[in-house]
């Protein structure tokens, strides 16, 4: 019994032992997976056993797969992006380190700049600018980008050949998932063609400035040098209008101070025209009363109406006694040139209606209609074109064809607009002025200087 007793003591101490190394080795065996799992080795654990030490390793390979799996997408993700970077060949892509060293290089920087990626690569990137700015701007951008996350700027920069182009420059700091700043990016874009482009188009327009600068003076002048004669030549066509007697002489110095008048009136719209352009049109801007003004233009108007036989008719406003803020003999002489208009291509026998009224915003609108024609739809963006007397083909008339673009000038000049629309039977231009402040404005409607 003793003997038996011992031979099964020894045996349980034999199967503990032989337990319990099985046990080690297969822990041993996990730990190994472990580590090859740290390296990123796909773990191949054959344990036959199905308990926890077996669905631990069986965890540990699922993992493994699991790893190896995502590291193939990420290194695909970071090929795919490597490439798409290095292939872009318009913008210079390229990363610096927080020294300004550069750490990457694309195929747009090569292509922009001349270097190819072992020649610039851990060289720091102030070599691409001008010796004036490369001791300074450098460092301020990259200062700039890390205080407030980017900068952008443009200007010059330097090529490996030492030309110089111009550059328009992105610098975004980068930082880790602890704020900590790791380095930039750089993303830069040649625009020397734009550059060149936006200083032709400046030249062009000073050297426009230049010529229109130089045509009105030119006008100014060529106005003035014309009046001097002109004056003499009406004056003596009026003394002898006063000494002719037969008809067929006074019908041709009638025919004379036509034509003078005619060109007098064609060389003060041209002096007005060129002083406007010029910016020498003095004007003073004053409280008028309309309803005033709109009689003393059709006044000067309605001889004009005689041989059509023209009526024309004033409507009294709702609301009496309104005021625009202008230069009165401007805006006299815009009324007087749509009036006129209105008469001059007109039908026989028909009207012209002028009428006023007080709009929202604190403005009046002045309208002039008439029974004419009208004006066809694909001419009316011609309307206020300097020489340009649309309609003069069906009408015998003089005219300057500076009219309309001179009043369109003068409203502008006064706060104004000069508009146009056809309507059923007519056309009708209307003037749209701002209203004086309220006291001047009652000032005016009792008479009192405004």
């Amino acid at each position: 019994m003793i003997a038996a007793g011992f031979l099964g003591f020894a045996g349980a101490l034999v199967a503990v032992f032989l337990f319990s190394a099985s046990i080690v080795r297969r822990v041993h065996a996990l730990k190994a997976e472990a580590h090859r799992l740290s390296q990123g080795e796909v773990v191949t654990l054959a344990d036959p056993f199905r308990d926890e030490l077996g669905s631990l390793g069986q965890a540990l390979e699922d993992a493994s797969v699991l790893l190896k799996k995502r590291e193939a997408d990420l290194t695909e993700s970071e090929e795919r992006f490597r490439q798409l970077v290095e292939g872009v060949s318009d913008y210079g892509i390229f990363g610096l380190d927080t020294s300004g060293r550069v750490i990457s290089w694309n195929a747009g920087a090569e292509r922009i700049t001349g270097y190819g990626a072992e020649e610039i690569v851990g060289q720091h990137f102030s070599r691409f600018y001008p010796k004036e700015t490369r001791d300074t701007f450098p460092a301020e951008e990259l200062a700039e980008a890390a205080l407030h996350g980017r900068t952008e700027t443009e200007g010059r920069r330097v090529r490996k050949d030492g030309s110089q182009f111009w550059s328009h420059v992105v610098v975004t700091a980068l930082h880790d998932e602890t704020g900590r700043l790791r380095g930039f990016s750089k993303i830069t874009r040649d625009i020397t063609e734009r550059k060149q482009i936006e200083e032709a188009l400046l030249g062009a327009r000073e050297d426009a400035i230049r010529a229109s600068n130089a045509k009105s003076e030119f006008l100014s002048r060529m106005s003035h040098e014309l009046r001097t004669p002109l004056n003499s030549v009406l004056g003596f066509a009026q003394l002898l209008e006063m000494d002719v007697t037969d008809t067929e002489s006074r019908e041709s110095v009638a025919q004379i101070l036509r034509a003078g008048r005619h060109l007098l009136s064609l060389i003060d719209e041209v002096l007005d025209m060129a002083r406007i352009e010029a910016g020498h049109m003095d004007l003073a801007v004053e409280a008028q009363p309309v309803a005033e003004v709109i009689d003393e233009a059709v006044s000067l108007a309605r001889p004009l109406c005689g041989k059509q036989q023209i009526t024309i008719e004033v409507v009294e406003p709702a609301e009496p006694d309104l005021s625009v803020l202008a230069d009165r003999r401007r805006l006299l002489q815009v009324f007087l040139n749509l009036l006129s208009n209105g008469v001059k291509y007109n039908r026989p026998r028909g009207s012209v209606t002028v009428s006023h009224r007080a709009m929202d915003g604190g403005r009046i609108r002045i309208e002039v209609s008439d029974t004419g024609p009208g004006i066809p739809a694909e001419r009316v963006s011609r309307l206020f074109t300097p020489f340009d007397r649309l309609g003069a083909e069906r009408i015998n008339q003089e005219g300057t064809g500076l009219g309309l673009a001179l009043s369109k000038h003068l409203i502008d000049a006064m706060g104004g607009t000069l508009g146009f629309s056809n309507r059923e039977g007519g056309a009708t231009f209307h003037v749209d002025l701002p209203r004086p402040p309220a006291a001047v404005q009652r000032r005016v409607a009792i008479g009192s200087p405004p």
